[in-house]
């Protein structure tokens, strides 16, 4: 049940550490005669003979715990036995008015208690204190959380007899320290109602063995249910068919020659499967597209994927967050069209789908600034930034097309004639297809998640377990649809045309952008995950074409940046532009602007853990996501093509 450690741990084997909260190692290991290097310190606040401390972002079972014990109960010089009770408590967490942080006993009953024997714990006097090792049983630690441990209760100790209880200082000094000025310890006897916090905000820590938890279900998200998404059952047939053949339909395009599909086709992911997209003037598909009329850039970020976009819960769309639920705005959103968007939109997804037909580079064809006109009326229009003339232009082509005016009829009870056709419907019906043909949550963590334990493979349930514990992942891509849904500067490499930022207008600022705050430049929202593996090439730029290496950027995004390897970009051959491409990582002050601006830590793992990682990710994959060809649509009702 014990043991006796008459040995003192050398402060040179541990790293002095100055940090509140606990400092948790991987460590199954058996102590034997001295807390060890392995051994984790829990470094947390002293309250009396107990240590306050917080875990990290992993679940532990405690295995074993160590104090310095010593008594009075005897003759100078003697030891004696005792029973002593060892309890957990929770926790909680709070701040002072300096800032500080202190994690103070809740009280109330233990979360688990102990009752343990000891042998020759010696007078307070000795020259010789021991620490004792108490291993523990049904002591369990939650991720993240505060906890208070230590001794409630002694025994045999005589009437007058008391107890010490003493911890180390938190850089490890020698632990008779406890029994000098330091006060890092209690005394108590053995009444048990003897368990007043002595309130401190001294550091203090203690030494644990522990074995880390397999990740359960407990820590990870709630499985994804029906009730994430629009009842589909409510939703008309008529209104998805709808949304389909809008958008493979190239009739909303300025020049009717570019659809929604040709940048969120199902057969890449619902990407294109380029780095940056070729949209306007571009023909043919993905890499193979290819100018076919003037090109003057690139669209300047890479296509987002659809999957899962039609939850409930997804507040905010685009790389920069432009597209936001408003509930206090009249329209329900927060858009580029601020006071123009018109009412009557149903979901965030029908919000966003009113602004790729308002973009030159991507849908409305481009501006001849010399001529002073666009290449056809919707790229005057938008030349213009006349939103809403350039949703009735569209709404104006729709109504012409007798096709299209049955379909809106049998989709919308407020459409009875084509003149009652407005492009809100078309986005609406869009959204609705998007939201209805893209959910995604029958991939094998999704299984694993409602309960099937064995739908993961070793590598993806320690690729989780690092996912949710030591690197961290989960700190952004977390709840159920794997984000958080906010904004974050990971020095993802910057090329392209940009977004009009900086000295030279190549560069992007992300969110700032959108909230004009300098602290926001950089950031881009964080994706979610559901069918990663198929949504490649990733990062707002498309920077990387393999999985394994946007992860290893993540890892190490300083170093990911400054060395990064162009060919990792997939950019169809454009050769009046290729000039364009690097201004940004050729320029060394835009590079360094951008490394300064980096959020994530630097964290080493090993290549093993890498393709646990990978594996995991892999497991994020909806089956159901792997054949879609069956999705588009042999023709559409404007008679344009559909396969280019």
């Amino acid at each position: 049940m014990f043991r006796s450690l008459s040995r003192l741990l050398p402060f040179s084997l541990l790293a002095l550490c100055s940090l509140r909260g606990a400092i948790l190692l991987d460590n199954t290991q058996v102590m034997e005669d001295r807390p060890d290097e392995e051994s984790f310190q829990a470094i947390g606040q002293s309250w009396g003979r107990f240590v306050a401390f917080k875990t990290t972002q992993k679940p532990y079972a405690l295995d074993s715990v160590s104090f310095v014990l010593a008594q009075d109960a005897s003759r100078r010089g003697r030891a004696v036995d005792a029973t002593v009770s060892l309890a957990l408590f929770g926790a909680s967490v709070k701040v002072d008015r300096r800032g500080n942080e202190i994690i103070q006993p809740s009280g109330g009953q233990p979360l688990a208690i102990q009752v343990f024997q000891v042998q020759d714990v010696p007078h307070v006097d000795s020259e010789n204190p021991h620490y004792y090792s108490f291993e523990l049983k049904g002591f369990e630690v939650e991720a993240d959380t505060a906890y208070a441990i230590g001794l409630i209760q002694a025994s045999d100790l005589g009437e007058e007899g008391g107890l010490l209880v003493g911890t180390c200082d938190p850089d490890l000094r020698r632990a008779d320290g406890v029994f000098g000025d330091s006060g890092y310890g209690g005394w108590f006897s053995g009444d048990p109602d003897d368990l007043e916090w002595s309130p401190s905000s001294r550091h203090s820590a203690v030494f644990m063995e522990g074995t880390p938890l397999p990740v359960s279900i407990v820590s990870l998200p709630p499985a994804i249910t029906d009730e994430d998404f629009p009842d589909f059952a409510e939703l008309p047939h008529a209104k998805v068919e709808l949304g389909r053949m809008l958008f493979f339909d190239k009739i909303l395009s300025g020049n009717q020659n570019i659809a929604c599909a040709t940048c969120h086709h199902p057969s890449t992911g619902t990407g294109d499967g380029t780095s940056l997209p070729i949209g306007e003037g571009g023909r043919s598909l993905g890499l193979s597209r290819f100018e076919q009329d003037p090109i003057l850039e690139r669209v300047p970020r890479n296509s987002p994927a659809l999957f899962n976009l039609g939850a409930k819960d997804i507040k905010v769309l685009f790389h920069d967050g432009r597209v936001a639920i408003n509930p206090e705005h009249e329209s329900g959103f927060d858009t580029p069209a601020r006071d123009a968007l018109p009412k009557g939109l149903d979901h965030i997804l029908a919000a966003q789908a009113m602004f790729p037909v308002t973009s030159p580079a991507e849908m409305a064809g481009q501006y001849d600034g010399i001529l002073d006109q666009g290449e056809n009326p919707i790229a005057t229009l938008a030349a213009a930034g006349d939103l809403p003339a350039i949703w009735a232009t569209l709404a104006d082509r729709l109504q012409a097309i007798p096709a299209y005016v049955d379909l809106f009829k049998a989709a919308f009870e407020d459409v009875l004639t084509a003149e009652d056709i407005t492009f809100v419907h078309a986005a609406k019906a869009i959204a609705a297809f998007e939201a209805f043909q893209w959910r995604a949550d029958q991939s094998p963590f999704d299984q694993f998640l409602r309960g099937d334990l064995d739908a993961l493979s070793a590598a993806q349930q320690r690729g989780l377990e690092l996912f949710y514990g030591e690197a961290d992942c989960a700190s952004c891509h977390s709840g159920k649809l794997l984000t958080d849904q906010r904004f974050h500067a990971i020095g993802m490499p910057q090329f392209g045309p940009g977004k009009g930022d900086g000295s030279a207008g190549y560069e992007d600022f992300g969110r700032e952008q959108v909230t004009g705050l300098a602290r926001d430049r950089y950031r881009f929202r964080t994706p979610a995950l559901r069918n990663v593996a198929l949504t490649g090439p990733w990062g707002h730029t498309g920077a990387y074409r393999r999985l394994e290496d946007v992860v290893l950027h993540h890892l190490q995004p300083e170093s990911g940046l400054r060395s990064y390897d162009r060919e990792q970009a997939l950019l169809p051959s454009l050769v009046s532009l290729e000039n364009d491409d690097w201004v940004c990582l050729d320029d060394p002050q835009v590079v360094e602007a951008m490394t300064d601006r980096i959020e994530i830590m630097p964290l080493e793992l090993s290549p093993a853990q890498v393709n646990d990682l990978v594996s995991f990710l892999h497991a994020l994959t909806d089956p159901s996501s792997l054949n879609t060809l069956s999705q588009i649509p042999a023709r559409v009702p404007s008679g344009l093509p559909v396969g280019d």
